[in-house]
């Protein structure tokens, strides 16, 4: 028996790729300008929060894209489930 491999859909991670980017975007703008200074660390807490789970989601779907590594294998004796 084969190997059965299983990958995520991209069109599935691309709406929070996007929104990520977009927050962090979003997040970004009012610490480059130097508007609410009040807020600056909120600010930058929540730029670098989005920033990272943008990172994340996009290293996974390139390591399941480029280098092949598939979320799911399935063999005759396991199923091997990567947690990335």
């Amino acid at each position: 028996m084969e190997e059965i491999k299983l990958y995520h859909k991209v069109w599935t991670f691309l709406p929070v790729l996007l929104i990520q980017l977009a927050l962090t975007i979003v997040f970004l703008i009012p610490i480059t300008q130097g508007k609410n200074a009040s807020f600056w660390i909120w600010n930058w807490s929540l730029m670098l929060f989005s920033g990272l789970v943008f990172l994340w989601e996009l290293y996974v779907v390139l390591r399941e894209r480029v280098w092949h590594k598939p979320f799911i294998t399935i063999t005759e004796d396991k199923v091997i489930v990567t947690i990335t």
